[in-house]
């Protein structure tokens, strides 16, 4: 959900104006609102040289990752400044290095085919009033240039090698002479010859590999670097805070405001009072842009990731997360469903757990896990594990029968279309709610008349299939067939959502025009929602796809099976390399796809905008 917050508005006199900053930063809650600087002030020439630095930083990380063994960490002794020196000097020595070998191996690739000639030979000929010249042409029409000059007596044909169908010849002869044939395309030779070039590379690969000995050196100093990166951040957070300072018409008084959440104001005004500072705190104005801050359970707050891919939310809109995370476990889960493969991930993930302390990085795992553990329920559910059926494996033992709920193709593409329904009418009965936060209940009336359409449309098509319909065990016959009069009910709630949509369409419109408006409104809508819940069918598809690759991956590994240590390694290897290529795919899918549904069938039903701004307390970073 999205945290209340509080507009403050703090009051002070420019005596004692830097020191009230820097107190206020150590406090550390308030979202100072920030003006624009120019680029040629001293908060731009701060953000640039950090730039810098972290580039510098990224590079170090990069090269200890390429070593065999991280190098450990020593604390930095001298002047920090003389080190990122030293880092600057030999990242631009590196780079340049590697632009040169880069363009001296494109140089050797193309003077190799020429052979290590001396161009100073070549050029001797002037002396003797002779020239010479490469061409290259297609095998005939050298042919045909060899046969003519057999017969000149002042110009020889040399040839030189073949690239494909062409053919590369050099012609000897007075200075002066005319071109061969028009299809004979003249070419130049390489400025250097081989060994000149590769003897230039050697020169760079030295200086290179001297360069990486010498930056190797100062790895274990790179969290000296990020200290320094995380100083000059807190001083740019600083300044440009100072800056976004605004003076009264006469000068002697100062103003900055900014937003605090509600839940802080108690903490806050205590502070400002030891400080003796003149503030305001008021509630955000309705036109007022305010940071958004979540504030989510353990389980939701996994997503705030996925969240973040898009947008966050506005200030008032409702925070979608907690709505869509239940539905893309699902989605993922149904997109790869199979027990074997979860269970592995879940594997993974529990050591990933075990192994990994940074603290960034584990809520990532705990999402793994959590997508694991739908991954392997679904693959029970529809029954697959590695490619083969649960069933097949148990010898269709009752129990695991009666749970494998979804084990048909006809049950689980019906539960694909099932969960699309359901997400679209939650889609819409949620933007009522957020519309009757923004609009008041008549701009609620549309939203609600989308969602009762729909629930109609599905008692009415329910009754029609008759109480023995279900989705695997799930009796929806049965339960629209307890509803009295359930074609009636049916028709009747997709009526009323036909009048509502009818009426309250446009609100700023006359209500006599609105039902006009309201034909446009509804062809849009039997134009998309249709296609939105058929989407959904992709959940099907991709499980469907990654059973059938599994179950084929089963099927060439027992092909290859032969006896012995050879037969068991080839059919090890063909099983290794399948269900790993399979897994891969499942998972990029898996990720896509129910991105996809989230962001636009989910998205698009909400009517969710978007656009928010993080709450960026002004603090000291660490």
């Amino acid at each position: 959900m999205v945290e209340p917050m509080t507009k403050l508005t703090l009051l002070f006199r420019p005596a004692g104006r830097d020191e009230f900053i820097a107190e206020l930063q150590r406090f550390g809650i308030v979202h100072v609102e920030q003006q624009k600087v120019d680029a040629n002030t001293e908060t731009s020439r701060l953000a640039a040289r950090i730039t810098h630095l972290v580039q510098d930083q990224n590079f170090l990380r990069a090269r200890a990752a390429e070593l065999p063994e991280p190098p450990g960490v020593e604390p930095y002794e001298g002047d920090v400044q003389d080190l990122i020196r030293r880092i600057d000097s030999l990242r631009t020595d590196i780079e340049a290095s590697e632009t040169e070998r880069a363009q001296l191996r494109r140089e050797l690739a193309l003077s190799e085919r020429w052979g290590d000639f001396d161009a100073d030979r070549i050029d001797g000929l002037e002396t003797f009033g002779l020239q010479m010249s490469v061409h290259s042409a297609p095998r005939p029409i050298a042919d045909e240039t060899e046969e003519r000059l057999t017969v000149d007596e002042q110009r020889s044909f040399v040839p030189l090698f073949e690239d494909g169908t062409k053919m590369f010849f050099a012609i000897v002869g007075p200075q002066g002479t005319e071109e061969v044939a028009p299809l004979v395309a003249e070419e130049k030779l390489p400025d250097r010859s081989v060994s000149i070039v590769r003897g230039e590379l050697e020169r760079i690969d030295r200086d290179h590999t001297d360069a990486l000995g010498k930056i190797d050196e100062l790895l274990p100093y790179r969290y000296a670097l990020g200290q320094r990166i995380t100083e000059l951040r807190n001083e740019l957070s600083y300044k440009v805070v100072r800056a976004s300072v605004h003076d009264t018409s006469e000068g002697n008084l100062f103003f900055l405001t900014g937003w605090i959440p509600a839940a802080e104001t108690a903490r806050l005004e205590q502070f400002l009072q030891a400080e003796e500072a003149v503030y305001i705190l008021e509630s955000p104005q309705r036109d007022e842009e305010v940071p958004v801050k979540l504030r989510n359970g353990r389980y939701t707050r996994l997503f705030e990731p996925i969240l973040g891919i898009f947008s966050l939310p506005s200030y008032r809109e409702l925070d979608p997360t907690p709505f869509f995370a239940p539905f893309y476990t699902i989605f993922f889960g149904l997109c790869v469903a199979d027990l074997g493969y979860g269970l592995l991930l879940l594997l993974a993930g529990l050591i990933g757990v075990a192994v990994v302390k940074r603290a960034s990085l584990r809520p990532l795992l705990y999402l793994g896990l959590v997508l694991a553990a739908s991954v392997a329920v679904f693959g029970f559910f529809l029954n697959d594990f590695f490619g083969l059926k649960i069933t097949s494996i148990s010898n269709s033992h009752s129990a695991v029968a009666r749970a494998v709920a979804f084990g048909d193709i006809h049950s689980a593409m019906l539960l694909a279309i099932t969960l699309g329904f359901i997400q679209i009418i939650f889609a819409y009965v949620l933007r009522a709610i957020n519309q009757t936060r923004t609009q008041g209940a008549a701009g609620a009336m549309k939203p609600i008349g989308v969602a009762l359409m729909l629930i109609g449309i599905v008692i009415a098509a329910l009754n029609a299939l008759g109480r023995s319909f279900s989705v695997g065990p799930l009796p929806f016959g049965a339960l629209a067939a307890a509803i009295p009069h359930a074609r009636l009910v049916g028709y009747g709630l997709l009526a009323v959502g036909l009048v509502l949509l009818l009426l309250f369409n446009s609100l700023e419109k006359k209500i006599f025009i609105r039902p006009v408006l309201g034909l446009w409104e509804l062809y849009e809508l039997l134009t998309t929602v249709p296609g939105y819940i058929l989407s959904y069918l992709r959940l099907f598809a991709l499980g469907l796809s990654g059973a059938l690759l599994g179950e084929t991956t089963v099927k060439l590994a027992m092909m290859v099976r032969g006896h012995g240590v050879v037969g068991i390694a080839s059919m090890v290897v063909v099983l290794l390399i399948g269900s790993g290529v399979n897994l891969a795919i499942g998972l990029l899918s898996a990720f896509v796809h129910s991105l996809r549904l989230t962001f636009v069938e989910f998205y698009n039903s909400l009517g969710f905008k978007g656009g928010g701004v993080k709450y960026d307390p002004f603090e000291f970073k660490s």
